[in-house]
Parts: structure tokens; C-alpha cells; sequence
């Protein structure tokens, strides 16, 4: 109550909550300084990403929006649709889909075509590589082949030498046998001799 000149003046205010705020779309129009078109797509994006929300919290009544609407288009409007959709997904933990651009498409199709010749590079440096080394263990394959022969002819030289110095070991002791043989033979045959002679 306000009091003028002692009369008592009745004054009615009429606060409405902010929260309760509600918008028509002519209302966002001169907001957003955007045209009835874009309302309704920014309208599209919002509720589209925010699907599990209750469309009351963006649309309380219909022709009616909500402050948390308007909030949404701001922001939307301040950063662009990708970028909207890729930060509502970090922020409500969600994946979302991005339309890409033609451009973006173009760039994403140079990377792919890079990225299979590379793949190719790889691949085709991996299989000379890998027969570079198949090609190494044949020749490490074909060394230690020709040593295991070489050792084995070295073996079988060495198994022949053994066994004629085996064998000539034993002509050496049949000689010296047959000279000890022959020697006594000669020393008896001289003692009956010189026993003759005696006689």
C-alpha cells in the first residue's frame, strides 16, 4: 500500500515466477531475433537430443515454451548445432549423432583414402618385410644344414681314422709278436745248435 496525501492507494502487483516463464513463439522470435522457421528447428534439435526429458519441461502448454527452452536456444544459437549436440552428449553422458556437412564429409573421405593407403603401405611393407626374413631363416636353415653335414662327415673321418689306428695298432702288436716269435725261434734254434756242437 502506498499512501499520497494521507488516502491510502491500493497498488496490485502481479509477480510471475521466473520459472514458470512461459514463451510463444512470436515471443522467441523477437528474443532470438530469428524467424518462425528456426524456432521450430531449434525446437527439433533440443527435443530431439533431450528425448528421455518430459516434453512438459521444454513445452509446458502448446504454443507455450519453457525458460529452460529459451535457455536451450540460446545456447544452441551461441555455438552451432554440432557443436550443441557434442557438448549436450558430454554433458548428459549420451551419444548423439552429428549431421555432417559435405565439406566435413569430403575431409572425412580424404582422411579415409589416406588412411587405406597407408594401411596398404603397411601392409605391403610388412609382407617384405616378412619375406626378408623367411628369406633369412632359409639361408640360417640352409648354413646350419651344411655345417650338421660337415660335422657328420667330420665324424664319420674321424670314427675311419679311429678305426685305422685301431687296426694299425693291432698289425704293429701282430709284428712285434711275430718278431718276438721269430726271435725266440732263432735263439733256441743257436742254443740246440751250439748244444750239438758241444755234444
Amino acid at each position: 500500500m502506498i499512501q499520497q496525501d494521507d488516502e491510502p492507494i491500493a497498488v496490485q502487483c502481479t509477480v510471475q515466477s521466473v520459472e514458470n516463464q512461459n514463451y510463444t513463439i512470436e515471443q522467441l522470435e523477437k528474443i532470438l531475433r530469428v524467424k518462425r522457421r528456426q524456432i521450430f528447428n531449434y525446437v527439433k534439435i533440443i527435443c530431439d537430443l533431450y528425448h528421455w526429458e518430459s516434453e512438459e519441461i521444454f513445452k509446458p502448454s502448446p504454443g507455450k515454451f519453457s525458460l529452460r527452452m529459451l535457455a536451450e536456444m540460446r545456447r544452441l544459437q551461441s555455438v552451432g548445432a554440432d557443436e550443441y549436440r557434442i557438448s549436450v552428449g558430454r554433458e548428459c553422458h549420451r551419444p548423439v549423432s552429428i549431421k555432417m556437412q559435405p565439406a566435413a564429409l569430403a575431409i572425412v573421405e580424404d582422411c579415409s583414402v589416406i588412411l587405406d593407403s597407408r594401411i596398404a603401405n603397411l601392409q605391403q611393407s610388412a609382407i617384405a618385410n616378412s619375406s626378408s626374413l623367411a628369406d633369412q631363416l632359409r639361408g640360417k636353415l640352409e648354413e646350419i644344414k651344411r655345417q650338421n653335414t660337415l660335422a657328420q662327415q667330420q665324424s664319420a673321418i674321424l670314427s675311419n681314422a679311429e678305426l685305422l689306428a685301431a687296426q694299425n695298432q693291432g698289425y704293429l702288436q701282430a709284428i712285434q709278436i711275430h718278431q718276438a716269435r721269430t726271435q725266440a725261434k732263432q735263439m733256441a734254434l743257436t742254443q740246440l745248435r751250439a748244444m750239438e756242437l758241444e755234444e
